[in-house]
């Protein structure tokens, strides 16, 4: 910038001499040599103030959820927290509602770059780690835009009208909605539209892979099963017609809704429901399958392991409060966040507890990550645990 500058003032200082004679030419002046300044600024100024190396981007380390953690740090941040994601080297990325994005080191216990605001109100945000790409779309701004952190620049960003989401990444495809029902394919190298295809209803809660087929669910239950190309190749439809939720877990499909309905599927035979289940209460948090368990995680509290052959209820365990927060699920371990403020470990087999930990307020998001686990909470704090 300073370069430039100078380059400027050597080139044009005899004509500027000239037109500082002027008041109303020196005002132009001024106001034209402001305008460039700023094109320069904001052209240089989208980007991300961080650099993520991609050899320690990835990593796929989970730590012994058996074992009860300890309370390294709890800090409130400025904004209420949207995502966290693991970046490298005890470094995540935090995103706020507010559409702002930076990173926060784990052993500094402090932010350690400039709070970056790439687009305004992002409506939906991304993070592939195999490549290092953030993906992010705007309803507001009616964009859609491709973010490179190992590369640290723009790659591409592509104006949408209407659009809502980014509902999948797959492979070298992304997958996005338009409030208008439309489904678009883009290429996520550069952001061309491969294909689209307009469906009957607003898809809701549920866009799953399977062998290269897009399974998408809409309003009023009915499941539809696309190609990458989205041609529809088999339509269902199903009972499930108050807030279905469809989830994926291991070599299966898991259809619910909030009248307490749970059906399981094999991903290989949609024919008919490998198991058919009424529910005392509604589910806010997707089941999970663990070999041969379903483990069921109700509204009321209470999480089931069912025997998935037979049906059989093998464990139950109640715990205070709303389960709204997905489960997670490692080495016959399963964590559950309970909205009141509780994180508990259960043996997945027995059901048996095996430590619990509270905190002062509501839980907003649990996230495993390879030092350890963070908890966000409704005060805007960010808790680190970290597992003996």
């Amino acid at each position: 910038m300073r370069k430039f500058l100078k380059i400027f003032k050597n080139r044009y200082a005899r004509r500027i001499d000239k037109l500082l004679t002027n008041w109303d030419v020196k005002f132009l002046f001024v106001f034209v040599s402001v305008s460039i300044v700023s094109v320069v600024f904001s052209g240089c100024g989208f980007q991300f103030p961080f650099v993520v190396s991609q050899d320690t981007l990835i990593s796929n380390h989970v730590p012994d959820l058996a074992k009860k953690p300890n309370l390294v740090w709890s800090h409130k941040q400025s904004s209420p927290i949207s995502t966290i994601d693991y970046l490298t080297n005890n470094k995540i990325l935090i995103t706020t509602h507010r559409g702002e994005v930076y990173a926060f080191d784990l052993l500094l216990e402090k932010r350690v770059s400039k709070i970056w605001h790439p687009i305004k109100q992002f409506s939906a945000f991304n993070l592939d780690k195999n490549n290092g790409i953030i993906y992010m779309a705007s309803e507001v701004k009616d964009m859609i835009l491709a973010y490179s952190l190992v590369e640290n620049r723009l790659l591409w960003k592509k104006n949408i009208d209407g659009i809502d989401n980014i509902i999948a990444i797959s492979g070298n495809s992304i997958f996005i909605t338009k409030n208008d029902r439309l489904i678009i394919s883009l290429d996520a190298q550069n952001g061309k539209i491969l294909h689209s295809r307009k469906l009957n209803n607003h898809i809701i809660n549920g866009c799953k892979f399977t062998d290269n087929q897009l399974i998408i669910l809409q309003e009023g239950g009915v499941l539809n099963i696309l190609s990458y190309s989205l041609e529809i190749m088999k339509t269902k439809k199903t009972n499930f017609t108050a807030s279905p939720r469809l989830t994926t877990s291991g070599d299966y499909f898991l259809l619910t809704d909030s009248d307490k309905k749970l059906n399981v599927y094999l991903k290989s035979d949609w024919s008919s429901p490998l198991m058919i289940l009424s529910l005392e209460s509604p589910i806010y948090s997707a089941p999970v399958i663990y070999d041969s368990l379903l483990i069921l995680p109700e509204s009321n509290g209470i999480v089931k392991g069912i025997d998935i052959r037979s049906g059989e209820i093998l464990w139950d365990y109640t715990g205070k409060g709303l389960i709204n927060q997905p489960l997670i699920v490692n080495d016959d371990v399963v964590l559950i966040p309970y909205s009141r403020g509780e994180l508990v470990s259960l043996d997945v087999r027995t059901g048996a507890e095996l430590w619990k930990y509270s905190f002062d307020h509501t839980i907003r998001t649990c996230t495993v990550i390879p030092p350890g686990c963070l908890i966000t909470d409704s005060d805007r704090k960010v808790h680190f645990l970290k597992f003996q």
